[in-house]
C-alpha cells in the first residue's frame, strides 16, 4: 500500500487474514420425524458470514438449503434463516439443534431471523 506521510511517499505491506472459521461449521441434512427435515444447516461464522455476503451476524445455526417439498420447506424455512429458539432453548450451534430435534417432540414453538426480523410460529408434525 502506497500513502503520503508528510509529504513524502511510503510503501507499508498490510497483512490481510481470511475471517475465522470458529466454531467449525459442522453442515448437516436434517432428518428424521421433525418439521426441520430436509434443511442443510451449519454453525454460522466469520468465514462462512463473510463467504454468504451476511452482514452484522456471524454466530448461530444458519438454514443453507432446503428441499423441495420437504417438512422444512413446508413450515418455511428458507435459505439463510438462523435459528435463534426451539421453544425457550437457545440454539447456539448445530449440536445445539440435533439435541433439541432428538426429544422426539411433536410440537415446537421456533424462532428464526430473517433479514433481521425475528419471526416466530409454532410448527410440528
Amino acid at each position: 500500500m502506497s500513502i503520503l506521510r508528510d509529504g513524502t511517499p511510503e510503501e507499508l505491506s498490510i497483512a490481510i487474514e481470511a475471517p475465522p472459521e470458529d466454531p467449525p461449521r459442522d453442515m448437516r441434512v436434517i432428518d428424521g420425524q421433525n418439521p426441520f427435515a430436509g434443511a442443510t444447516v451449519a454453525n454460522l461464522s466469520p468465514a462462512l458470514a463473510d463467504e454468504l455476503n451476511l452482514r452484522g451476524r456471524d454466530q448461530g445455526v444458519i438454514v443453507l438449503e432446503v428441499a423441495r417439498r420437504s417438512a422444512a420447506d413446508r413450515v418455511g424455512l428458507r435459505p439463510h434463516d438462523i435459528l435463534l429458539r426451539l421453544d425457550d432453548v437457545a440454539i447456539a450451534s448445530v449440536a445445539d439443534l440435533q439435541e433439541q430435534l432428538d426429544q422426539g417432540k411433536r410440537r415446537w414453538h421456533v424462532a428464526v431471523d430473517r433479514d433481521g426480523d425475528v419471526l416466530e410460529a409454532d410448527v410440528g408434525r
